[in-house]
């Protein structure tokens, strides 16, 4: 059974309890903007009528693209500071996976092998 995304930020936080699911559903949502507006795009699951080597390069892309929202939430949930605060610092491994993602999502979408 395939985990809902905020189940899956929620294991990776080790948060157990349901009192943040808001704060983090909207820090989902803040990622998934700012990698849209990087030109990293949330791409559907394939589906099985796709050519298999195609349907595992999105399962890849995508299993990254979640990463990197789980990585974003993290340094935004984990880091929550009053406004006036010092600079939001990402972690190398997701500033270094934006790159990656746009290379592989243009590819993805414009249908080019990367």
């Amino acid at each position: 059974m395939a985990l809902d995304l905020l189940e899956q930020v929620k294991r990776y936080l080790r948060i157990d309890g349901g009192e943040d699911d808001d704060v983090l559903a909207l820090l989902i949502n803040d990622a998934k903007g700012y990698l849209a507006d990087a030109g990293v795009l949330e791409i559907a699951e394939p589906d099985s009528s796709q050519d298999p080597e195609r349907a595992e390069r999105i399962r890849r892309y995508l299993d990254s693209y979640k990463l990197a929202i789980m990585q974003y939430v993290a340094a935004k949930y984990e880091n929550r500071e009053a406004i006036g605060g010092r600079p939001e610092v990402f972690s190398l491994g997701f500033a270094s996976r934006i790159p990656q993602l746009q290379l592989e999502c243009r590819a993805l979408m414009g249908g080019e092998t990367a």
